[in-house]
Order: structure tokens, then C-alpha cells, then sequence
């Protein structure tokens, strides 16, 4: 993997997360909006080799961290999912829009609930509304991602990683 284009895509992914972009397309006053980190992060677990995922999956939460509020939780939470996707990879068909949805669903719950979790730890601070938001965060997190997967595709040619094989 070519890591200088990775770290300025990341970068641009998150500038996008962070920035008022996101606002246009925000559902209610409870911010639901989908989290293009999360959908970044299922992709590269899955496309690259298990070294190189591990190593995406604590970069992205990284670049989470230092666009949101507190510092740690979201390394640690799409580390660990990350790294379990990444285990899954051989199980799953990421292929078709539909056969999406569902893991980027499933991931985005996991790492919004340890991120919520651990950010009550440290600072004692819950999102609002976490038995809602988390839930409807997550399908539109993953209803996006499914979308932009194409698009990741293409820059993970950019970026120098092979194409898995498919089955």
C-alpha cells in the first residue's frame, strides 16, 4: 500500500466527516448522520492484507479521534472492530450493494457503542439518546457506504492495494 496517498485520503475523509458537508445531509436534532470513518474503515479491513488492516484500522480511528472530542476511544474501538473484520474477511462477500449493509451495519454499531462506552469512561459523557442514535446512525452509516464502496474501490487502486480474488 502506497501509505502517503492512504494518510491524504484519510485526511480527506475525515475533513469531510468533521466539516459542514455533513451538516447538509444531518437527520434531526439528534445529529443522525452517517459516519464515512466507519464505511472507510470496513472497506480497507476487508480489501487489504491483515497486516496492513490492522495498521488502517488504528490509523482511521486515529484520524477519528483528532476530529472529534476526545482522544482514544475511537482508536481503540475501530482497532479492535477492524481487526475482527478483518478475521471475517474470508466469510464474507462484499460484492453486491446488499451483501454490504449489513457487516458496515454491524461494525458501525460495535464501534459506536465501545466509543460511547469508553468516551463515558474517561469523561463521563453520554451521546444524547444513545438506544436511538447509535442504531439510526448505523443504517445510515451503512446505507452510505454501501453507495461510496465503488468509489473506495477506485481509490484503492490509487492507493496500490491488490484486488482480492473473488470467489
Amino acid at each position: 500500500m502506497k501509505w502517503i496517498n492512504f494518510v491524504l485520503t484519510i485526511m480527506t475523509v475525515t475533513l469531510i466527516n468533521a466539516g459542514s458537508v455533513m451538516g447538509l445531509i444531518t437527520i434531526s436534532s439528534l445529529d443522525i448522520r452517517p459516519d464515512l470513518l466507519i464505511a472507510a474503515l470496513a472497506f480497507f479491513a476487508y480489501i487489504s492484507d491483515r497486516r496492513d488492516a490492522i495498521i488502517t484500522s488504528f490509523m482511521v480511528g486515529f484520524m477519528a479521534d483528532i476530529s472529534g472530542s476526545t482522544m482514544g476511544p475511537s482508536m481503540i474501538a475501530f482497532g479492535i472492530i477492524g481487526v475482527c473484520f478483518s478475521a471475517l474477511r474470508d466469510v464474507l462477500l462484499m460484492e453486491r450493494l446488499r451483501n454490504r449493509i449489513i457487516p458496515i451495519f454491524l461494525m458501525s454499531m460495535g464501534a459506536m457503542i465501545i466509543v460511547d462506552l469508553l468516551t463515558a469512561i474517561k469523561t463521563g459523557q453520554h451521546i444524547a439518546r444513545p438506544y436511538l442514535t447509535i442504531p439510526l446512525c448505523s443504517v445510515y452509516t451503512a446505507a452510505v457506504g454501501a453507495v461510496i464502496w465503488p468509489l473506495l474501490d477506485i481509490i484503492a487502486v490509487m492507493l496500490g492495494v491488490k484486488k482480492r480474488n473473488s470467489r
